[in-house]
């Protein structure tokens, strides 16, 4: 189920991510709303590479046996009480806009975008106000010298200070990690989108 999971959510982040770009250079024209939703997109598509690299990251340090499946745990819960609110706010520009494209057209395509986008904004919903409180007291673990929450003293509490240090630079790297795949997939597509634009333009260019 994860990696089917991961898989997933690395080809809708992938195609978010081209999406916005080749939509990028005429909303960025058109500004307002058009824009907003172009924005919203891209960072959809940063945290959902976010997410996977963070399940990475975790994992690859939890196999080296350097962070124990407790911290492990209070990494994805960083994970999640960062992305939270993001995923929320995006979420309800792009089904807010999506309402707005099928009331233009009145197509069935755009109503099952539409009726998609919102059955994944009250499920998003349902599971931050479900979850986050929790998230967020286990990732404050991390932020009190490690994941023990026992009384342990010495060398162990040193030991859970490196692990927890180890994982919120992990998290802090996934983070870096999805925006610039993210960016480099955006610049692709705009790049492209761009060109394009002008050469359509150009055989009507009076010189």
């Amino acid at each position: 189920m994860t990696a089917l999971w991961i898989v997933i959510t690395l080809v809708l982040s992938t195609l978010n991510a081209l999406g916005a770009g080749y939509a990028w250079p005429e909303s960025k024209e058109r500004g307002g709303l058009a824009h907003l939703v172009t924005w919203s997109v891209t960072i959809m598509a940063s945290i959902g590479f976010t997410m996977v690299l963070t399940l990475f990251n975790l994992f690859v340090a939890l196999s080296m046996h350097w962070i124990t499946p407790e911290l492990a745990a209070r990494g994805e819960a960083l994970c999640f009480s960062l992305i939270a609110i993001p995923i929320l706010g995006t979420g309800l520009v792009i089904t807010v806009d999506a309402w707005a494209a099928y009331r233009r057209s009145r197509s069935l395509a755009d109503l099952a975008v539409a009726g998609y986008d919102t059955w994944a904004q009250v499920h998003n919903t349902y599971v931050v106000v479900q979850h986050l409180g929790g998230a967020m007291r286990s990732a404050g673990g991390l932020f009190r010298g490690g994941g023990s929450s026992g009384g342990s003293s010495g060398g162990d509490t040193d030991s859970d200070g490196a692990g927890a240090l180890i994982v919120i630079l992990l998290v802090a790297a996934a983070f870096i990690g999805g925006v610039l795949i993210t960016w480099g997939l955006v610049k692709v597509a705009r790049d492209e989108s761009t060109a394009r634009m002008r050469m359509a333009v150009a055989p009507h260019r009076k010189w």
